[in-house]
């Protein structure tokens, strides 16, 4: 009789089942050990990303009110735990830590201000018009137009002061934004005098005038904030929507301020302050890993507390224009 070698027909079926079934089990392993990895390199790099936000801002914190002159009534810093929002402002210094001139308000007409040249009633001596280097620009709008030129279209902060009236007593002051430094006008004659104006994005606050002296500061501002469930970083005079995402999947902002004389807590600080009575800030990130699949979502608490050094800093080392 012939030896015929070979599978049966039952054999090739069992072979490819067992097969299978193989294949099957090893394709389960690799895809639960996939998304082990993912699960954990999602919680590293969303842990990395909060707590290098909350670095950012805690340095931020550390640095607020550098070179601010605070004998001005502002704070070097805000918080807003309701809003999920914390400022922190600091002043713009030029050579020999001379604080960035500031300028006049010669007249207001709605979102404009006028910083140099003649009023267009009447005269004053602090709205002059000066260019020692006779390149088209008043010497000390120069100085602004650097900080403009730097970021082209990005609207800038800014402090409109009014002294005190009183030894002693508490000036006004608002923050603005201001969207453009325009070019000089006039052809520097007594008929058509070479005038700077500023254009805010909202009308110019009541009660600052060239009768009581009033100026604006040009200031440097970060703005942190949680929208979308993402910590956002507005320079500048810029909105929410022009901010730039500088962490993913942060669903909360939590801030506290502890204070002296008296002791007492506060999660609101405003532009007025108590800058004095700042001992320290707490921020705490709340984040999501970037697993989105987890049911559920997963979050980290990111903490730190920082104390802003220059509330301790005298306004007397500072030269103020």
């Amino acid at each position: 009789m012939m030896n015929r070698s070979g599978f049966t027909l039952v054999e090739l079926l069992v072979t490819i089942l067992i097969a299978g079934i193989l294949l099957v089990i090893i394709a389960g392993v690799v895809d639960s050990s996939s998304k082990l990895t993912n699960k954990d390199m999602g919680q590293m790099n969303a842990s990395q990303n909060a707590q290098g936000a909350l670095d950012m801002i805690l340095n931020d914190v550390r640095n607020a009110g550098e070179n601010l002159d605070t004998t001005i009534g502002v704070s070097g810093l805000e918080i807003s735990d309701t809003n999920k929002e914390i400022l922190i402002r600091k002043n713009i210094t030029v050579a020999d830590r001379t604080l960035i001139t500031r300028l006049p308000i010669c007249a207001v007409s709605g979102t404009t201000i006028q910083v140099n040249g003649t009023p267009p009633s009447g005269t004053s001596t602090l709205c002059t018009y000066g260019d020692a280097d006779a390149n088209g620009d008043d010497d000390n709008v120069q100085r602004w137009r650097t900080v403009f030129d730097a970021q082209p279209g990005v609207a800038q902060s800014a402090i409109l002061y009014t002294p005190p009236t009183t030894t002693g007593g508490t000036g006004q002051v608002a923050r603005v934004r201001i969207n453009t430094l325009g070019v000089r006008t006039g052809i520097g004659t007594t008929a058509s005098p070479y005038r700077t104006y500023i254009t805010l994005s909202a009308s110019s606050p009541s009660g600052f005038t060239l009768a009581n002296n009033s100026q604006v500061i040009l200031v440097d501002e970060r703005r942190y904030k949680v929208t979308n469930d993402n910590l956002v970083l507005a320079l500048g005079g810029q909105t929410d929507a022009e901010a730039q995402i500088v962490a993913f999947g942060v669903t909360d902002l939590d801030l506290l301020a502890d204070l002296v004389n008296p002791t007492a807590t506060t999660t609101t600080i405003g532009l007025t302050g108590p800058w004095a009575r700042i001992k320290t800030v707490q921020v705490k990130l709340l984040a999501r890993t970037s697993d989105q699949t987890a049911t559920p979502v997963v979050t980290k608490e990111y903490t730190g507390t920082m104390y802003p050094r220059n509330v301790a800093s005298a306004a007397s080392n500072l030269t103020t224009p």
